[in-house]
């Protein structure tokens, strides 16, 4: 009985974090795109390719860490079940 209950709270957790990861993933992606986008109005200037790669390089870092957490994340719930 206790088990169950402690595995209700794990889940409940596990939840809360896939959704408060999900929304820092896209306000972070939101600066990511914010940047790329700064870099492609300002093709006039030398050096407009720094914020655009800069820009992609951290939206694929964002999105390789928020895969590879939500998958242990997800993968805890299932190890239980």
């Amino acid at each position: 009985m206790i088990k169950k209950k402690t595995f209700q709270a794990k889940k409940v957790f596990v939840w809360c974090f896939v959704i408060v990861g999900s929304l820092i993933t896209a306000c972070l992606s939101v600066v990511c795109i914010v940047s790329v986008r700064i870099g492609f109005m300002h093709m006039h200037q030398s050096s407009f390719w720094v914020p655009i790669m800069a820009g992609m390089a951290a939206f694929g870092a964002i999105l390789w860490l928020y895969l590879r957490l939500m998958r242990a994340a997800l993968g805890s719930l299932q190890d239980e079940e």
